[in-house]
């Protein structure tokens, strides 16, 4: 981080303004909303992805970050609107059965700011993220942990050691640190006082650990590796080979029949020539057939 906005100054900044109020207008005011993920509530009304809890932090961790006494809030507009764009955008490409997590989504929203030479605001970002999971006032025994799979596994701090020593390697630094900062981030986890921890929010504290410890680079080798794997397993989710059902169609002379989808296939094969579309041929089919 640069030499004029230093680790100490920064969360004194970001102290301060987690305690001042901060009024902002609604996302829907400033053209960041999306229809994501466009699900219909009784047939008409769709459900809508507000970006109002993120636009809260990122305005929080602009201001922490801006050394003049009184910051252009005009320009926090614009570029609110060009950290969100892109992942409201990519966000709107995706079906409405694939659904991003808060992770998900607060890791593409950092990777929008380093891309953008936004390092300092992302530092801040990702660090009142983390602040989201706030210590509980008596620490239980050390917690289970759910992957995103649902599955329980027990709390293993060798993997974080080396999740860690990946990341060290990856901007060419020394893995030294990895097992003291393990260790700091088990005490972390502990002291949320949780009897499961999701390991989403066992990687917002690794990001965490390693901000405060002032490895800027490794943290945002870490932050861009969660944004990348995000968008690989929603990539390949929306990949993956689409469960058909067979319809039962109730014909004009009372009789039924089955409907296996292959003529829509084939009108969306012919429909689809020449155009550039986004959507593969599995996720549109599958839109069309939650409206029949």
């Amino acid at each position: 981080m640069e030499a004029t906005l230093s680790l100490e100054r920064l969360q004194e900044n970001l102290q301060r303004i987690q305690n001042s109020v901060l009024i902002l207008p609604k996302s829907s005011a400033w053209g960041l909303l999306t229809s994501f993920p466009r699900e219909l509530a009784n047939g008409e009304v769709p459900h809508y992805f507000e970006a109002d809890p993120y636009m809260r932090l990122l305005a929080q961790a602009w201001l922490s970050t801006q050394l003049e006494p009184n910051p252009d809030l005009d320009q926090l507009r614009s570029l609110m609107e060009a950290w969100l764009r892109p992942v409201l955008s990519w966000l709107d490409q995706l079906p409405s059965t694939l659904k991003p997590t808060e992770a998900d989504i607060v890791a593409l929203i950092a990777k929008s700011l380093f891309e953008q030479g936004q390092d300092r605001v992302a530092y801040a970002f990702l660090l009142l993220r983390a602040r989201q999971h706030e210590p509980a006032q008596n620490a239980a025994v050390w917690p289970l942990v759910r992957r995103r799979t649902g599955q329980i596994v027990p709390w293993m701090e060798h993997k974080i050691i080396r999740a860690l020593e990946k990341a060290f390697r990856a901007v060419g630094q020394p893995t030294d640190p990895a097992p003291r900062l393990a260790a700091r981030i088990g005490e972390r986890v502990l002291h949320l006082g949780q009897p499961v921890v999701e390991l989403e929010t066992i990687q917002d504290l690794v990001i965490e650990a390693l901000l405060l410890e002032e490895q800027w680079r490794v943290a945002r080798a870490y932050a861009l590796y969660r944004a990348r794997r995000a968008q690989e397993r929603l990539e390949a989710a929306l990949q993956a080979p689409l469960q058909l059902e067979l319809l039962e169609v109730v014909e004009p002379n009372g009789s039924v029949t089955f409907w296996d989808g292959e003529e829509l296939r084939a009108r969306m094969h012919f429909a689809r020539e020449g155009l550039d579309l986004n959507l593969s041929d599995s996720a549109i089919e599958a839109a069309l057939r939650k409206s029949l």
